[in-house]
């Protein structure tokens, strides 16, 4: 596995940004997922949140740890590393990029516009739009720290 880039995003529109500068491709990635797997995941995550998550952690870690863990990640800005594998997200192998983006994309126009309610976050519990606004842009860093374009410097 190779190195992740630390990207901090405070707002949807920072991480736009970023997904329009790797839309220029060709993207590669340094993690285990592919570009596709990223942004698919990105995309199924944040259209959960207006809905429903298949499956909810402990109701006592959602509700005492949980969001601790939540207001220690909106302070910093940063999800620490190993958080995914306690939540086991494992999204899709193969698809197309560029549809994958524009979902991801569209998802994000509907979040910005969705005024509840909002899913239960399996470990960190309920949130409001505020929360699932400020955690969000931090989710999609956290994740597109994987990916680059072929032409960065390392």
């Amino acid at each position: 596995m190779g190195q992740r880039r630390e990207l901090r995003f405070k707002t949807l529109k920072d991480a736009r940004a970023e997904l329009k500068r790797l839309e220029k491709g060709p993207v590669v990635t340094t993690g285990n997922w592919s570009y596709y797997q990223i942004l698919d995941h990105l995309q199924v995550n944040a259209a959960r949140s207006m809905t429903a998550f298949p499956s909810l952690r402990s109701w006592w870690l959602r509700r005492s740890i949980g969001p601790l863990i939540l207001a220690v990640i909106l302070k910093q800005g940063l999800i620490p590393t190993g958080t995914g594998a306690v939540i086991g997200a494992k999204p899709k192998v193969k698809g197309n990029e560029k549809k994958a983006l524009a979902d991801l994309r569209k998802t994000l126009a509907d979040l910005e516009k969705h005024e509840g309610p909002w899913a239960e976050h399996p470990i960190f519990g309920k949130m409001n739009k505020e929360k699932w606004l400020r955690l969000t842009p931090i989710h999609i860093a956290n994740h597109l720290g994987w990916a680059k374009l072929k032409t960065d410097k390392p």
